[in-house]
């Protein structure tokens, strides 16, 4: 009966230290996914900076660009305004598109 009794201490160390190299395992791999987690956490906050500075940039060009048209538009009313006022009479604006009459 020594070999049986031997035989189960040793199958009881066996089954102890798969437990514990398992546990180990899993650990690493628990510590693995928080570092991965930490990596996409960190991705994530540097793209939402990305895109809130970007919106920023893309909201200040619009600014600008309604700025010029205003410009442009005054500039252009003050223009007819004062040829106007002098009596120069202004061509009539084309339009960009043309009909087959007018292509002859």
């Amino acid at each position: 009966m020594g070999t049986l009794t031997e035989q189960m201490r040793n199958l009881a160390a066996d089954i102890t230290s798969s437990r514990d190299e398992r546990h180990a395992w899993l650990g690493a791999i628990g510590e693995e996914v928080d570092a991965l987690r930490g990596e996409i956490r960190s991705g994530c906050r540097e793209r939402r900076s990305w895109v809130k500075s970007l919106q920023g940039d893309v909201r200040k060009m619009c600014r600008d660009i309604r700025g010029d048209l205003r410009g442009a538009r005054r500039a252009w009313q003050e223009g007819i305004a004062a040829s106007a006022r002098s009596g120069v009479k202004t061509a009539p604006a084309r339009h960009a598109r043309t009909t087959s009459k007018h292509r002859k």
